[in-house]
């Protein structure tokens, strides 16, 4: 199974994600939530859902990178 990362190039943690994603070859899906309404809206179902987003919203933050590997997500690319 393919991990899926959501995030938009606008981020520069994402950003850097990529490039490790790249450079190590990892087998992650970019899902780019400025592409399109319907990534958009994967994405903010899942957060409005996933009880891991709670700390994130408390701070202001969006969220992303944010990683799916299945029903587990998380937020450090050092997890993959």
């Amino acid at each position: 199974m393919t991990v899926k990362m959501f995030g938009t190039k606008n981020c520069p943690d994402v950003r850097a994600a990529l490039e490790t994603i790249a450079e190590k070859g990892l087998p992650v899906e970019f899902v780019n939530i400025d592409e399109s309404t319907a990534n958009l809206k994967l994405f903010l179902r899942l957060r409005d859902k996933a009880p891991e987003f709670d700390e994130i919203k408390k701070k202001g933050s969006i969220g992303v990178p944010c990683f799916v590997d299945g029903s587990r997500i998380f937020f450090d690319i050092n997890e993959l």
